[in-house]
């Protein structure tokens, strides 16, 4: 019941938040990345992604030669490719969504140079990146642009690690308010899956899931909150990665939980760690 309320009252704001922000523009011309249902959520999670060691020696060497095409052009033969082989998949998922998002990528370019101040920002290295991810987007239609859910959904499903962690990111930016108002069982799906993936990567050794899971239980957006969870999660993966950072991440997590909790906590926390990561 309570969670049926808080999707209710979920769907209410969002609806207020669609109907006052107006419609979406999709594909390779502007995007605006507010019609996401998760706009501001989630950013260190993203930080996260970014910072994943590659587990398969294949993908940094398909992301290469996708990188490097013509997307219009060998768009069926990468569709073809990443029907039997998921790293293509995934790869291929990243780069039509990076089309998806190129009006946002000149958008933050044209920002940067208008605020930009000495050497510590570069807004014309910006600007040709957006521009040279246009120029290999171009003529790619909305419909094939938006085929990267399913691939990096089938990329997580058949075991990449990657698109495990990268996919609670990544599909975010097809979730739009809209979306979830008028089909409020794809948000529902979304959630589940981005938590089962996380939970099979953490199984598969990799640290960075059990930080992912952290944030997850911390800002219960993609699972209902639970602060002891969350400090459980972080606490593991500061088993593996001490440093300040994760310190102060645990110190915030611990602060609305008793000495009992942390305790708890803890204790699962060395369970968790010892389940995915001894190893390591």
């Amino acid at each position: 019941m309570k969670r049926l309320l808080g999707l209710a009252l979920f769907f209410g704001v969002a609806l207020m938040a669609w109907l006052f922000m107006g419609s979406k523009v999709s594909g390779t011309k502007k995007a605006d990345a507010s019609n996401s249902v998760f706009q501001g959520a989630g950013n260190v999670a993203a930080e996260a992604v970014n910072s994943v060691v590659k587990s398969d020696p294949n993908v940094s060497a398909i992301e290469r030669s996708v990188a490097s095409a013509d997307l219009a052009r060998d768009y069926e033969k990468f569709m073809d490719l990443s029907k039997s082989d998921p790293v293509y998949a995934y790869a291929f998922a990243l780069k039509l969504n990076e089309c998806r998002n190129v009006g946002g990528m000149l958008d933050a370019a044209d920002d940067l140079g208008r605020t930009a101040n000495g050497a510590e920002a570069s807004p014309e290295a910006a600007l040709l990146t957006a521009e040279g991810v246009l120029e290999r987007c171009k003529g790619l239609t909305d419909e094939q642009t938006g085929q990267y859910v399913d691939l990096i959904d089938f990329a997580a499903r058949s075991g990449v690690v990657e698109a495990q962690l990268a996919f609670s990111t990544v599909v975010a930016n097809s979730m739009t308010l809209q979306d979830a108002i008028v089909e409020p069982g794809k948000l529902i799906d979304y959630k589940r899956k981005s938590i089962e993936y996380l939970n099979r990567a953490a199984s598969s050794g990799n640290i960075d899931a059990l930080l992912q899971l952290g944030f997850a239980y911390e800002d219960g957006i993609l699972t209902e909150k639970n602060p002891e969870q969350a400090y459980a999660y972080l606490y593991a993966y500061s088993l593996s990665r001490p440093g300040g950072r994760i310190s102060s991440l645990l110190s915030n997590a611990a602060s609305g939980l008793s000495a009992s909790q942390q305790s708890v906590a803890q204790t699962r926390g060395n369970s968790l760690y010892s389940e995915c990561c001894r190893a390591d």
